[in-house]
């Protein structure tokens, strides 16, 4: 099935004037519609989350870390989704995220199961509710 563009026109409707309301909202919702059936919608667009870069040296001095996220809601939870450090190697086990969140700004208190004294990038996904 392939949508149409049609707009659905107030002067169509000229002996119902109750129908203008609801007509700039049904050609809104098309439009919306017909964007996403063309692709130009992603899936990022409409989900709550938001990636973070991180580059430190893994020290006693590099914590906390403190972010301002686009988001005012309360983080469900993060994600490590990429760590290596500048050297080439990774991380022997999964990076563990400490935080916590206030005011629209995320406080990163310690990544756990990195090695003291490299320097590391990471990429942390966090999902809001």
């Amino acid at each position: 099935m392939k949508l149409t563009s049609k707009r659905f026109l107030a002067e169509d409707f000229q002996e119902q004037p109750w129908m203008v309301p609801l007509l700039t909202a049904l050609n809104t919702t098309l439009q919306e519609l017909q964007l996403i059936n063309t692709n130009q919608v992603t899936i990022a667009d409409n989900l709550q989350q938001e990636i973070i870069e991180l580059k430190f040296l893994n020290d006693s001095v590099a914590f906390p870390v403190r972010v301002k996220t686009k988001f005012n809601s309360v983080p469900r939870g993060l994600h490590c989704i990429y760590c290596t450090a500048t050297d080439g190697s990774s991380a022997n086990n999964t990076p563990w995220i400490t935080y916590s969140f206030s005011n629209q700004q995320l406080t990163i208190d310690s990544i756990t199961n990195l090695t003291s004294g490299k320097t590391y990038v990471v990429r942390i996904l966090v999902i809001y509710g």
